[in-house]
């Protein structure tokens, strides 16, 4: 049976605030459940702590629980490396642990590059960017490549075997299996640095179609997963596919507005032969900005190393 959509007017909340909710696009609790309170504050005009229980309230409504940051058993502040130092700048020192950061492009912009060469690196030591743990690599698409993790583990002077074998691979063919796997990550979460999952969307897409409500609402559902898993103390890392956006011309990541709400948000390129951009597109913290970045052999790297 499924699950009947909560509205906003559901919500009893004024009708001010539902009409403004509206100019926003912002019809369902579930878009609500996952809206990051601050940005949420800034585009009602309102005080912070009502946004704050605007999205409590929309996260009991459906069912949620929200991660309270008194919860989170996050060491503030740790990074871990990309290996680009342009790229580590543009994220304030790398990706971050307790953080969801979504990396998204098209065909051939360097995602699943970035998750292999995040997966190698959360095993370096932490005096070289990385926190000498396991990493957890969902792959939906195939593109999980062994080989291509010696490249790199050989190039950063790592036991290419070693680092592939603290690589717990999961390949999900359902949504079902990709929600189990990153479950399973979840309970490994004392000895995993990173998850990364490529590509967050693409499964949902194909087994839910049209039917948009509940391919979104079992999308948040897995995001409030991935949400639990970052409040851990792991460095959570999406890469995404683009859609079509409401504009001429313009490119969103899949996913809708739940891609919105909370994450670190980078949009990836390549520009010419031996040339990427990356462009942050949304952080609590960190200013707008892009830089290159080039891929080879070795890995992700600046596009002109010192």
């Amino acid at each position: 049976m499924r699950r009947k959509a909560v509205t906003v007017d559901d919500l009893a909340i004024p009708v001010s605030l539902v009409e403004k909710l509206r100019a926003l696009n912002l019809h369902l609790a579930d878009q609500l459940a996952l809206f990051s309170p601050l940005d949420l504050a800034k585009a009602l005009e309102v005080r912070l702590e009502e946004a704050e229980a605007l999205v409590k309230r929309s996260a009991e409504a459906i069912g949620l629980r929200r991660v309270n940051l008194e919860e989170a058993l996050v060491e503030e502040g740790v990074k871990v490396t990309t290996s680009s130092r342009a790229l580590d700048n543009l994220l304030g020192g790398g990706v971050e642990v307790g953080v969801i950061t979504e990396f998204y492009g098209g065909f051939a912009s360097g995602k699943t590059q970035l998750c292999h060469q995040l997966c190698v690196n959360v095993q370096l030591p932490r005096e070289r960017g990385g926190l000498e743990l396991k990493a957890v690599y969902v792959d939906t698409e195939g593109s999980f490549r062994p080989e291509r993790v010696k490249e790199m583990a050989s190039a950063l002077r790592l036991n290419e075997d070693d680092v592939l074998r603290n690589i717990v691979v999961f390949q999900p063919r359902s949504v079902e299996e990709q929600v189990k796997a990153v479950k399973e990550a979840g309970r490994m979460s004392r000895h995993v640095g990173l998850l990364a999952v490529d590509t967050v969307t693409n499964l949902f897409r194909v087994e839910y179609g049209d039917d948009v409500v509940e391919r979104q609402w079992r999308l948040l559902l897995h995001l409030k997963d991935l949400e639990e898993i970052a409040a851990k103390g792991v460095a959570v890392v999406l890469a995404n596919q683009v859609v079509s956006g409401p504009r001429e011309m313009e490119v969103i990541p899949a996913g809708g507005v739940l891609m919105e709400a909370g994450l670190v948000k980078v949009r990836l390129s390549k520009v010419r032969e031996g040339a990427w951009l990356a462009k942050l597109e949304n952080s609590l913290c960190l200013p707008e900005e892009e830089v290159f970045f080039k891929v080879c052999k070795e890995g992700v790297r600046d596009l002109k190393e010192t």
